[in-house]
């Protein structure tokens, strides 16, 4: 359902393949459902990946920040909210809320998109066309809108996780976004024990088909509850840097 021209709902049922042992989300489906209100909400304005590629052009995203404030349980339906936020130049801003059907507050992202020139890879200007949003802003608590990279540790001491399967992979045929939330909140001794509720990532490089998958890891020196994880090729080469928090 389209709200308005500027705000897209829709509605999800979350499903029994979405739930983990103790019958809630976690945070990838979460962002996967966020992911995709924000597909079919491009889709409505005719700025989708699709209509990109025939400008030469495709989204990638360089930052996202999610943070949940109930899970949603198996069955449940829930309601996202999303808009653009603003964008200027190479950067975009998409806000995303969910809620239950009585607006109850689940969670809530803001991502930093990008566009990406499919020639050389590299960032492109964002055309004109997909500047004319007026800024819409999310209630309450602020997202980080922090545009300076966040560093990624030193590879130092890697641990292989998985190498990228065919599966991994998404319409620009490389890994899709949400898998490195996954990767970072799934093989940690934390993510037994404890719920990942905070997400703050930002995408380095791409990583594609047959790549190995190694993780380094710091403990929060502000929280015993927080760590620092940066996933890198068999290169060497950072691929993603977040900053997780559990409770």
């Amino acid at each position: 359902m389209v709200e308005n021209y500027n705000t897209y709902s829709t509605s999800f049922r979350i499903r029994s393949y979405e739930v983990g042992t103790d019958q809630k989300t976690s945070i990838s489906t979460i962002a996967n459902l966020f992911q995709e209100s924000a597909g079919l909400h491009a889709k409505k304005l005719n700025f989708d990946i699709t209509d990109l590629h025939g400008l030469g052009l495709t989204w990638v995203l360089y930052k996202m920040h999610i943070k949940v404030f109930e899970f949603p349980s198996r069955w449940d339906d829930v309601w996202v909210k999303t808009w653009p936020s603003t964008g200027k130049d190479i950067r975009a801003f998409r806000s995303y809320e969910m809620t239950d059907e009585g607006g109850k507050l689940f969670a809530k992202a803001l991502g930093q998109w990008m566009t990406l020139d499919l020639k050389s890879r590299r960032p492109a200007k964002i055309p004109d066309q997909l500047l004319r949003f007026p800024q819409l802003h999310q209630k309450g608590e602020a997202m980080n809108a922090d545009k300076k990279p966040i560093a990624p540790l030193k590879p130092d001491s890697l641990n292989f996780i998985t190498t990228v399967s065919e599966y991994d992979l998404d319409m620009n045929n490389h890994v899709n976004s949400v898998k490195y939330i996954e990767w970072s909140t799934g093989y940690q001794k934390k993510s037994r024990l404890l719920r990942c509720r905070e997400v703050l990532i930002q995408y380095q490089a791409e990583a594609r088909y047959g790549d190995s998958i190694y993780l380094s890891c710091e403990n929060s020196e502000n929280s015993e509850n927080s760590e620092k994880i940066t996933l890198y090729n068999k290169d060497e080469k950072a691929l993603s840097t977040a900053i997780i928090s559990y409770d």
